[in-house]
C-alpha cells in the first residue's frame, strides 16, 4: 500500500528528519508536505486512512509552526472540502482566521467591543 511504501522509504525519513532537527525552517515543512501529498496523489474519498491522517498532521503541525501561511489553511481547507468534510473545512478556515484576528486585536487594529 501506499501509506507502507512512503512511511519505509529513504526521502521521507531524510525530511522527517529535518523537519524534527529544524522545526522553523518552513522550507523543510514545504519539502516534507509536497512530498506527502504528490506520494498520496490522487487524494479522494478512497485514500487509505492512514494517508490521509498524515497529510493532516502535517498540514496541522505545519500550521501551528508557522500560523501565518493562508495559502495552505486554504489548500488544507479545500482538501477537507474536496473529501466531503465540509465542518472540517469551515474549521480550519476558522482556525486560519483566528490566527489573523489575534494579532488585529493585540495591536489595536479592530475593536473587539465594536
Amino acid at each position: 500500500d501506499k501509506y507502507t511504501a512512503l512511511i519505509h522509504d529513504e526521502n521521507f525519513s531524510t525530511l522527517t528528519l529535518n523537519v524534527s532537527r529544524y522545526p522553523k525552517s518552513l522550507a523543510y515543512w514545504e519539502k516534507l508536505l509536497n512530498y506527502i501529498v504528490k506520494a498520496s496523489a490522487p487524494i479522494c474519498k478512497s485514500t487509505e486512512p492512514q494517508l490521509l491522517k498524515l497529510i493532516r498532521c502535517t498540514y496541522s503541525s505545519m500550521l501551528n509552526e508557522f500560523p501565518y501561511l493562508e495559502n495552505y489553511y486554504i489548500d488544507f481547507a479545500l482538501l477537507e472540502y474536496k473529501l466531503g468534510n465540509v465542518s472540517m473545512s469551515h474549521k480550519i478556515f476558522q482556525r486560519g482566521l483566528q490566527a489573523f484576528n489575534k494579532d488585529l486585536y493585540y495591536y489595536g487594529l479592530v475593536n473587539p467591543f465594536d
